[in-house]
């Protein structure tokens, strides 16, 4: 999970002043190459396990597709309850910065 400060940037790990627009673009990269390539070794896992003598190849797309949408939905979640949190936040100390703002549930 990302937290941009109010000013639209923050840094990285190596202590570089990055902008909101490198954040988003990182994280995007990591939803559609990082779940995949994650997805893809975890499948790669399951399907060894036996099961109804079933070949590989027909135990590894099922495992591969619950797998990445299992990925995906645990990332919803916290993301929601991120949302909610930081709602809940804004409602009982009443703030009124960019962040309470940029919460709003339509």
């Amino acid at each position: 999970m990302t937290i941009i400060e109010p000013t639209g940037s923050t840094t990285d790990l190596t202590g570089q002043t990055v902008s909101g627009w490198a954040i988003k673009s990182s994280m995007i990269v990591t939803l559609t190459i990082g779940f995949s390539i994650i997805s893809s070794i975890v499948a790669l896992l399951v399907a060894i396990i036996p099961y109804r003598n079933l070949s590989y190849g027909q135990k590894y797309l099922p495992a591969l597709l619950v797998t990445f949408f299992g990925l995906q939905l645990i990332f919803l979640f916290f993301e929601i309850k991120y949302l909610f949190i930081n709602l809940d936040l804004c409602v009982q100390t009443r703030k009124q910065d960019s962040n309470c703002v940029s919460a709003t549930v339509y």
